[in-house]
């Protein structure tokens, strides 16, 4: 299979690639070329996103029998996309459990949980998904959606719900106390980007897939 990877030197998108690769698909990324290079085994088409009518030409013109879209962010884009992959059989659009909110009717959070994005980054993405699967409903476009929860690896080390830099893990090291987020007792499922890889290149070409959304999260989650 010849997988386009919209993205493929990000911090999920490196290990999607190196996958897909090591599974034998032919993978082009698309992307700036602005940060770091491409797996080797992989070939790079450089362009820009969001320089819209230029990336819809190049993405027809590849004919890809699916694409991994980790650079879709807002319903502009998801209305880019269908018309970029009009001839591809199988769109996997990467969002992310940011769309359902910080607070939980219930436990775990199934895929058919009301979405209630308090971020601009949920709230965006959001949008896009729903762009996607109405275009499914009424067209077929033929989309899946995967929904990763706080991804960690190489490029990006296990993030703490009370910051966004890594001091406590020094502070463990120094067995100094950590701040604790309010009771300590908040869930939360990180998930290694080798494991997001792998759940991303599974659904490929899956028929049973079209049309629905997936958590992709690690287990078991933890306080």
């Amino acid at each position: 299979m010849h997988v386009g990877v919209i993205g493929g030197t990000g911090h999920i998108s490196t290990s999607i690639v190196r996958v897909l690769l090591a599974q034998g698909h032919a993978v082009t990324c698309f992307n700036r070329g602005l940060r770091g290079v491409v797996a080797p085994g992989a070939r790079l088409v450089r362009g820009d996103r969001r320089a819209r009518a230029a990336f819809e030409r190049t993405l027809q013109a590849e004919r890809f029998d699916a694409v991994i879209d980790m650079r879709c962010f807002t319903r502009a884009d998801a209305l880019s996309s269908l018309r970029a992959y009009r001839d591809v059989s199988h769109v996997v659009q990467c969002s992310t459990v940011c769309t359902y909110g910080i607070t939980y009717e219930w436990l775990p959070v199934t895929e058919d949980y009301p979405l209630r994005p308090i971020t601009p980054y949920g709230q965006h993405k959001a949008a896009a998904d729903a762009t996607l699967l109405e275009a499914y409903a009424r067209t077929g476009f033929p989309v899946t959606i995967l929904k990763p929860s706080t991804t960690y690896g190489p490029m990006q080390g296990m993030l703490r719900q009370i910051a966004w830099e890594f001091s406590w893990i020094d502070r463990i090291r120094q067995g100094k106390p950590i701040a604790v987020c309010g009771q300590g007792d908040a869930l939360h499922q990180h998930l290694h980007v080798e494991d997001a890889a792998r759940g991303f290149a599974q659904v490929l070409g899956q028929t049973q897939c079209l049309g629905q959304t997936y958590n992709l999260v690690g287990e078991p989650p933890i306080t």
